[in-house]
């Protein structure tokens, strides 16, 4: 079964009406960039990888890597600092460098570590974001509660009905 059957199945499971699915595809896609947005920002902030990679057992796997591969390594890590000062120079990077961080440079390797660490957990946050939308878009066939959104507006309707009669009531007593 292909990506695209599952996911009819996995909507027409969760309960989602035809006429959601593009809202639901549009709301998850407009999450997925929140998501990536945030392991940028992370990325920046936090420098997972720099740090993973100062712990005692990655640093000793870094370390028999430099060992058995040294002109690699060297080669590669020339590569990627001269890219990261290419991107940290850069006129539009620059702002939001100077902006995150004092150092231009590690706001790049640090953008670097969060697209990154987006790449590498992609295979658990997207079909959790997707649970998540179709959550909110679903009204199961099987049981008679109502989906997030739809209770979200029955919730509202209610409150302005309270409040609307509240104020009809304080205007009568005026």
């Amino acid at each position: 079964m292909g990506l695209k059957e599952r996911a009819v199945k996995f909507m027409e499971d969760k309960g989602v009406p035809l006429e959601s699915v593009p809202t639901v595809l549009a709301t998850f896609t407009a999450a997925k960039y929140f998501v990536w947005v945030g392991f940028l920002v992370t990325g920046v902030r936090f420098q997972p990888v720099r740090r993973l990679l100062k712990r005692p057992g990655p640093k000793r796997l870094r370390d028999n890597f430099v060992r058995r591969y040294p002109e690699f390594y060297s080669r590669n890590e020339k590569r990627i600092l001269a890219g990261a000062e290419v991107v940290a120079k850069s006129r539009w990077f620059e702002p939001i460098g100077r902006r995150l961080t004092t150092n231009q440079t590690h706001a790049a390797l640090g953008l670097a570590e969060g697209m990154l660490c987006y790449k590498v957990f992609f295979p658990i946050h997207a079909p959790l974001t997707l649970w998540v939308v179709a959550s909110a878009y679903a009204t199961g066939p099987h049981d008679d509660s109502m989906g997030y959104i739809d209770e979200y507006n029955s919730l509202r309707r209610i409150s302005n009905v309270e409040s609307t009669s509240l104020s009809s009531e304080e205007a009568s007593e005026e």
